[in-house]
């Protein structure tokens, strides 16, 4: 359950980027809609070359009745694209200001009703967009007053950042008849319960992402490419840009492959593909981008003094909850091993005390570090800790060696 507090830094962090991509024109949608390829190695082989990605120990998988259910919903099909229904929660009526206005809701996890911010608002007549704006902070959009005729609003889950491919939902119908200075056409939810609503669990995570972004002060300006998200898709895994989810509940898997799309877009870092049990060793360049994923999902989810960081529901079944504050000592030890490489990254960030940790390292001056483009791309933890022991003061360093130490990852003098 969200507290006030982290309502408002959802809030503030959507009105700075708002304000941000206001004057940023939206990516063309012209998506054809198709579902990931059943052959999942096949289209990560292509992209990764002989050693794809194979996240298949991450979730439950795939679930045809979640596609069965989409498909049940949808009211109309255009070019590809979903249209589906929402709830009116406030009808049409005039505003006191001049302008076209409304509001998008949708409801959380929880089942609290939420602003929908970073949505777009389009304002269709007939089959033409004439107009599109981006909601802010409360899910409120305005446009110019257009001229005379008939209109509907429909409503994407996309900005400049990311887009939840290829959805849309229904907004008003009205008409515009003579010289009208303002309208509302009032509030449309996101209908709770249905399948497509489920859509905004996931709009959700980004939008906790900024919310880390703000409340921890890192820059955007390496954030360059939308990402473009795949619902439901074949399996979890991110490639080319493209973050695939399997399930809108599974917060923390979520997390994750979006984590691997701000590691590939942020960090100057090596990725590497292959198949990685959470609790096995292999590769340290492919435990290294694992772990970062796993990382920055706790971030965004988790509280930074939680004496037991962990995720209780969805991240790997088999091995649940996944601890990344207290990791269970049958896990392999050191840097070849994502759920190590995560734990070391949280307890260089969070405020907990446990052992020998003591470190409270910003996320700032994390992908400061790990973000330069002067440097040699980080292939594993042995290099992330030199570039941190670069860039952190060096009263740091000491606690720095012991947050490492105490994750069994290896370090340099």
């Amino acid at each position: 359950m969200r507290t006030p507090a982290r309502l408002f830094a959802l809030a503030s962090a959507a009105a700075l980027l708002v304000a941000a991509c206001q004057n940023t024109p939206l990516p063309q949608r012209n998506l054809p809609f198709a579902p990931p390829p059943a052959n999942l190695q096949a289209q990560n082989a292509q992209a990764l070359g002989a050693n794809p990605i194979d996240d298949s120990d991450m979730s439950a998988g795939f679930r045809p009745q979640t596609a069965d259910r989409l498909e049940s919903e949808v009211i109309a099909q255009q070019g590809g694209e979903r249209l589906f229904a929402t709830r009116s929660l406030q009808g049409l009526q005039p505003a006191s200001t001049p302008g076209l206005s409304g509001r998008l809701l949708y409801t959380d996890r929880q089942g609290q009703i939420l602003p929908a911010a970073m949505a777009t608002a389009s304002l269709y007549q007939g089959g033409r967009k004439v107009a599109s704006a981006l909601t802010n902070a409360q899910g409120h959009w305005q446009l110019p007053t257009p001229a005379a005729g008939a209109y509907q609003v429909r409503y994407t889950l996309e900005n400049p950042r990311w887009v939840i491919s290829n959805y849309s939902w229904q907004g008003p119908e009205f008409q515009v008849q003579g010289d009208v200075q303002g309208l509302n056409v009032g509030e449309t939810q996101l209908v709770p319960g249905s399948e497509n609503g489920k859509a905004g669990w996931i709009h959700d995570v980004y939008l906790r992402s900024l919310a880390l972004f703000d409340r921890e002060q890192v820059p955007l300006d390496w954030w360059r490419f939308q990402i473009r998200t795949i619902w439901p898709g074949q399996g979890d895994y991110y490639t080319n840009n493209t973050v695939h989810l399997t399930g809108a509940e599974q917060w923390d898997v979520n997390g994750h492959e979006v984590g691997h799309a701000i590691y590939h877009q942020a960090l100057n870092a090596r990725s590497q593909g292959g198949f990685h049990k959470i609790d096995e060793c292999y590769s340290p360049t492919l435990a290294l981008s694992e772990g970062f994923a796993s990382f920055f999902s706790a971030a965004i989810h988790l509280e930074r003094n939680d004496p037991d960081a962990r995720f209780d529901q969805y991240l790997v079944p088999r091995r649940a909850p996944i601890r990344v504050e207290n990791v269970p000592d049958d896990v392999c030890p050191g840097s070849r091993n994502e759920w190590r490489v995560a734990s070391a990254f949280w307890d260089v960030y969070d405020t907990h005390i446990d052992g020998q940790d003591r470190s409270r390292v910003g996320m700032a001056p994390i992908f400061a570090a790990l973000g330069r483009r002067d440097k040699p791309a980080a292939r594993d933890m042995l290099d992330v800790y030199g570039l941190f022991k670069e860039a952190f003061p060096a009263e740091q360093h000491p606690l720095l060696e012991r947050a490492f130490v105490q994750n069994t990852m290896e370090i340099q003098p």
